[in-house]
């Protein structure tokens, strides 16, 4: 689905649109980020299915690193969550690299 379809604009636009101004009351900011996260995966899987589940992990690694980071700046450490977080995950990688060298140089004996 493209933002230019007619699907799009004369459907998938003003239902999410009506839902989302439908209440007006203090749970409004947690339902209305509900509803556009969910309205967000379905719109993305419409229009490039085989990568949902990317966007999803994406999704939820930022949710986790915004978690630490909140929790981080009340003792000044937020720069050192990040820091460290993009190390280990750095780290991870190389490991894998690793791994992968190994067992190609393994199948070519």
């Amino acid at each position: 689905m493209l933002f230019t379809e007619p699907t799009f604009l004369f459907l998938f636009l003003p239902v999410l649109l009506a839902l989302y101004f439908a209440t007006f009351s203090r749970e409004h900011r947690e339902y209305g980020n509900v509803l556009l996260l969910i309205a967000s995966v379905i719109f993305y899987a419409k229009g490039g299915g085989s990568f949902t589940w990317l966007m999803l992990a994406s999704i939820s690694f930022n949710y986790l690193m915004g978690i630490a980071v909140d929790r981080a700046r009340a003792s000044g450490q937020a720069k050192t969550v990040l820091a460290g977080k993009g190390r280990k995950i750095e780290r991870e990688q190389n490991r894998q690299e690793q791994k992968e060298k190994c067992r190609f140089s393994e199948q070519q004996r």
